[in-house]
């Protein structure tokens, strides 16, 4: 019995030195990266500040995962060395080229390697969702952030000019203006909705995992349910907004309450929690479509080999 703590504690500290020796490289090889990343994240107007929080729920959904590990012996996979030495090669490239997505994606390819070097395929299997989850947090390229950013600016500008007349406020729009009254609102970058747009999916996209037992119904509902949830928030923060300076003036509804948050602020956040009960509601209903009740999922894999 010792004999086996003893040799199960080696195999601890062995996995544990060579997974800081792989950071500690990581760190060197990719700190351009991880800075860049970083940047992009606390940017003020950022579309991905929840980046930081991609890295902690795919370990939390890893650590969820661990009685499934213990299932599969640890069967190191050598090839697996192709797929490192191919990340770090367009890693490279991609520093060359000053293309910093592409770098950060090779990350994610590294990351996977070595994981699957150490502890082989079957184990690699186990932990798919977690390394691919950490795709929500590489920035996309700017052309593509831009460009996407401005088509949701204008679509939820019109949206909301829509629903302004519809509710009683007689408004029209202007570019990117929004004309109503006497007031003129600017809808900025930061009102396109891109940046609920992406947390909202990616959000889902967790969630749509941890259901994955309730069955493909319920999936699907929670993954189709996202983009439409967060646009339509976005276009009711808008038209609240916009109603919210037609009633009590700009000055009120730009003047901040709580630290930095003005009603502006505030108002974006309660409905993007209202966005994600949308997104709550659309499995709900899968599974009351399906007959099959809310309960807590397992990420247990039913199929693992008993031991």
């Amino acid at each position: 019995m010792l004999k086996n703590s003893t040799s199960h504690s080696v195999i601890i500290l062995k996995n544990s030195g060579l997974w800081a020796t792989f950071a500690g490289l990581s760190l060197f090889a990719y700190w351009p990266t991880f800075k860049w990343m970083a940047q992009r994240w606390d940017e003020p107007d950022s579309y991905l500040s929840h980046g930081w929080l991609i890295p902690v729920l795919s370990g939390v959904v890893l650590w969820m995962k661990r009685s499934d590990w213990r299932a599969y012996p640890i069967r190191p996979f050598p090839a697996a060395i192709g797929l490192i030495l191919f990340s770090l090669f367009i890693h490279g490239i991609a520093g060359l080229a000053d293309v910093s997505s592409l770098s950060a994606l090779t990350l994610i390819g590294l990351i996977a390697g070595f994981f699957w070097l150490q502890y082989g395929t079957s184990r690699l299997k186990v932990a798919w969702f977690p390394l691919a989850y950490l795709f929500f947090m590489v920035p996309w390229p700017d052309f593509i952030v831009s460009g996407l950013g401005f088509k949701l600016k204008l679509l939820a500008t019109d949206l909301a000019t829509h629903l302004l007349n519809v509710t009683g406020l007689t408004a029209v729009r202007s570019g990117a203006y929004l004309l109503f009254g006497e007031e003129k609102l600017a809808v900025g970058d930061v009102c396109s909705g891109l940046s609920s747009l992406m947390t909202l999916i990616a959000l889902a996209v967790l969630y749509a995992y941890l259901l994955r037992r309730k069955g493909s119904a319920t999936v699907i509902a929670v993954l189709l349910a996202a983009a439409p949830a967060a646009v339509a928030g976005n276009v009711l923060r808008i038209t609240v907004v916009a109603w919210l300076v037609q009633l009590i003036g700009k000055e009120a509804v730009f003047r901040p309450l709580v630290g930095d948050w003005d009603l502006h602020l505030i108002t974006g956040g309660v409905l993007f929690v209202g966005a994600f009960a949308t997104v709550f509601a659309a499995a709900l209903a899968a599974e009351a479509l399906t007959g099959k009740g809310h309960r807590p999922s397992s990420t247990t894999d039913t199929n693992r080999p008993r031991t």
